[in-house]
């Protein structure tokens, strides 16, 4: 059996009060999941293994079919992160909206597109 955290209590009663607190809202569901974003080709390879790999695991295992990670960002990052799987407690993050160029009509308009 995995070891529990000492403050495990703490965080499952935070977790309660915000479901508490979102009722009622399409937030509602949300602190029960966590969420992982990938290119799609990526996914499939994530159902297939039944795993979700660190990047430098997925590199290792030639996992790692399309990388959205910026070169530029990566050279700079700790390899410590790079061992690490980014997961996220809630969907339409700040990463996903710029990374997906997923847009509102109303912001479509100040996106020069060529």
């Amino acid at each position: 059996m995995i070891a529990r955290k000492a403050d495990t209590d703490r965080i499952q009663q935070f977790l309660a009060d915000l479901t508490q607190r979102m009722q009622r809202t399409e937030r509602e569901l949300w602190p029960r999941f966590v969420f992982h974003y990938t290119d799609l080709r990526n996914a499939v390879s994530v159902l297939t293994d039944g795993f979700v790999y660190s990047r430098a695991e997925a590199e290792n295992r030639g996992r790692l079919i399309v990388s959205s990670g910026s070169s530029q960002v990566l050279s700079a990052t700790n390899e410590f992160v790079k061992h690490s799987v980014r997961f996220y407690f809630r969907p339409k993050t700040p990463t996903q909206f710029w990374a997906e160029g997923i847009r509102s009509s109303q912001i479509l308009p100040f996106f020069k597109i060529s």
